[in-house]
């Protein structure tokens, strides 16, 4: 037998009916009686309460994210500088640029990583 998934319009969720047999008769090939039963399984839905922290923890992530991405946009510009495909000027002004926007990054970074200490300091 098959597993489908249906919605009826009554629920807010999709139910999933398994259709399952006890007994046929007949051969394979031609069953003439089939005793059935459906069975309608619910998800199961947790809504968790976010931490109370959640937010500094997000502004963290966020920020390494953004280093990360610094980090990598300057290897990107210092391989640019030894292929020499553009202007080393403009390459050198880019690479200074990302790495003025990488020392603010960190400074954010940090700050919000002492936030996030503080909130978890307090929770506990």
């Amino acid at each position: 037998m098959s597993i489908a998934t249906i919605r009826d319009g009554l629920s807010l969720f999709h139910e999933r009916v398994i259709l399952a047999y006890r007994s046929e008769t007949g051969d394979a090939t031609n069953i003439t009686t089939l005793n059935y039963r459906f069975v309608s399984v619910l998800p199961i839905v947790v809504v968790l309460d976010p931490h109370p922290c959640q937010a500094e923890a997000d502004k963290v992530a966020a920020d390494q994210q953004k280093v990360n991405n610094i980090e990598n946009r300057i290897v990107t510009l210092q391989d640019e500088l030894e292929q020499g495909h553009r202007p080393k000027n403009q390459i050198i002004k880019d690479i200074a640029t990302a790495e003025k926007q990488l020392l603010a990054t960190n400074e954010a970074l940090e700050e919000d990583q002492q936030a996030l200490e503080v909130c978890l300091s307090t929770q506990r």
